[in-house]
């Protein structure tokens, strides 16, 4: 794998482990982030109401860039969770560049988190840096737990 697709692909696992929550409207997310363009850059691909809640949510910069991106996520799980897998999928300009299927688990780890986890309320922040590639990016993440069922989905969509 190149380091650029090696970089989308932390971008969109970092979507998932901090970006999973249930789905808000529009107009909620307008109220979450008044002065933020982050509904043009992600939106939740199921409408139900999953267990991991997000509060609060900020990019920055924000619409993400080339360079360094800081994520910050005020998030409430409402059940535990032991285990599960990151279902992750990412295009450049409509190219898959990377498919994967991620342990939920070890991928927390990473992130500073242990399994089991919840029901837990917390604030997590990580960096991220996104390569100097250009070209339209499309992901989606979907967070399943232990038994098969979803947690989040995401979908990610922005210009480098």
């Amino acid at each position: 794998m190149t380091k650029e697709a090696a970089l989308l692909v932390l971008v969109a696992i970092g979507a998932a482990v901090a970006l999973p929550m249930q789905w808000l409207e529009l107009e909620h997310a307008k109220t979450l982030h008044k002065s933020s363009r982050l509904g043009e850059v992600y939106k939740f691909c199921n409408k139900s109401l999953d267990p991991l809640v997000i509060t609060n949510l900020t990019l920055s910069p924000d619409p993400p860039r080339e360079g360094p991106l800081t994520i910050s996520v005020s998030y409430h799980l409402s059940e535990k969770v032991t285990g599960g897998v990151i279902k992750v999928d990412v295009k450049l300009d409509g190219i898959p560049v990377y498919s994967n299927t991620l342990d939920l688990c070890q991928t927390l780890v990473q992130a500073g988190v242990k399994c089991p986890i919840g029901p837990v309320s917390g604030r997590k922040s990580f960096d991220v840096t996104l390569p100097a590639i250009g070209g339209h990016i499309t992901a989606n993440a979907v967070v399943t737990d232990q038994n098969g069922k979803e947690l989040a989905c995401v979908d990610l969509d922005f210009k480098l």
